[in-house]
């Protein structure tokens, strides 16, 4: 009520609807959301906003855009398939997914690691490049170089 420039009235209408559960509230978050957003960040900014939560949350698939942590900037070009076994405790670890390899083994114990969708069972895996690695609902990891240490990761 006191963010949004939705009316008065209006406000009130959305709040009758959730009462009386006659549309969906995810309906209704998404509007609030998407008026909040544009009215500090632009209608552009709402509506990527809004096609990225679509996208990763309600789609599950892993973020289009990735900001590099560890590495620096290295090329996916080529068709050059390097696999190396990992350990994915560490890798969960350094790359600031899970805390400690405590909360990794949890993780993996918990079903919510899995690489390119499919769920993690042991802690060593084959790794290749391209490889994303999801972790819970919001962490992804994308392998660029598997035999250097060298990933991309994104968190929610």
């Amino acid at each position: 009520e006191l963010v949004t420039d939705v009316p008065t009235p209006e406000l009130a209408q959305l709040e009758e609807q959730l009462e009386t559960q006659s549309v969906n509230p995810m309906l209704l978050k998404k509007r609030l959301a998407r008026e909040i957003v544009a009215q500090f960040q632009g209608a552009a900014a709402a509506q990527e906003a809004e096609a990225k939560f679509e996208r990763v949350f309600q789609r599950r698939e892993p973020p289009k855009e990735w900001r590099v942590e560890l590495g620096g900037a290295v090329s996916m070009s080529g068709t050059l398939e390097i696999k190396v076994k990992r350990d994915i405790l560490n890798l969960l670890v350094d790359a600031n997914l899970a805390k400690s390899q405590s909360q990794a083994k949890r993780l993996l114990a918990q079903g919510a690691v899995d690489v390119d969708g499919q769920k993690l069972i042991g802690s060593h895996i084959v790794l290749k490049r391209g490889d994303v690695i999801k972790v819970g609902k919001r962490g992804f990891l994308r392998i660029i170089d598997p035999e250097k240490p060298t990933w991309e990761t994104i968190k929610y």
